[in-house]
């Protein structure tokens, strides 16, 4: 039967609707209506009640406002001699200490630890974990810190795997050919 009242760095941040449950307890979440500045800050609450009276002043937390933990940057995939068409080396660049999920046609295909390298910047080569179809894929990755802070989705790159398709086809071609002259 109460509302609560938020207030950010000592100013009013907004409030809550009434609030009830039957447990006489109830849960509350609020997005404040003003950013925030990177750094540490302090947070309170008080509860107001029916008739428009307050509580005492809640715990003080304090929590900090960081920067996003940085997207990988993806890069087209790439065939060598120690991949297939159909099992290229996903590639790209992501901050140091980072662990990538890979999420080949939106599902997840696997994750690993990149290499760290003295620019801050590591790049990574991944290996899906079974070879993909014939046709077209896309793929991104999503980063994450040691604490477990998350980044946002990388960009996504499209690829077709059509070296394998070609080649069953040319092969079925060289069948008929030789069909043909016999």
């Amino acid at each position: 039967g109460s509302l609560v009242k938020i207030y950010i760095d000592g100013i009013y941040g907004g409030k809550t609707e009434i609030l009830t449950d039957k447990s006489n307890t109830a849960n509350f979440a609020l997005r404040s209506f003003f950013s925030l500045s990177r750094g540490q800050h302090k947070v309170y609450a008080i509860a107001e009640d029916r008739n428009g009276k307050d509580s005492q002043t809640s715990e003080v937390l304090s929590f900090n406002i960081e920067l996003p933990m940085p997207a990988p940057t993806m890069l087209k995939p790439v065939v060598n001699k120690n991949t297939s068409v159909r099992q290229p080396f996903i590639v790209g660049l992501a901050k140091n200490n980072s662990k990538i999920k890979v999420y080949i046609d939106k599902k997840f295909n696997g994750e690993f630890g990149v290499k760290n390298n003295l620019s801050g910047t590591a790049n990574f080569a991944y290996k899906p974990v079974k070879p993909l179809s014939g046709g077209n894929h896309s793929v991104y990755t999503v980063a994450t810190d040691k604490r477990g802070k998350q980044s946002q989705q990388s960009n996504i790159v499209n690829f077709s795997v059509r070296g394998w398709a070609i080649a069953q086809s040319a092969k079925e071609k060289s069948n008929t050919a030789a069909r043909i002259e016999e």
